[in-house]
């Protein structure tokens, strides 16, 4: 399922996933330490 969200994300109100920080990283095309920066901000995005 994560494959598939970094190919297509399509975001819904209903949807709620937790990621490790790496897969977040890949998901939102940034570094793992941007993540570990701000989790909240990067949740939000």
């Amino acid at each position: 399922m994560h494959n598939l969200l970094a190919i297509s994300p399509e975001k819904r109100q209903n949807r709620i996933i937790i990621h490790h920080s790496g897969e977040v990283a890949r998901l939102l095309q940034c570094s793992v330490a941007q993540i570990e920066r701000d989790r909240l901000l990067a949740a939000r995005q």
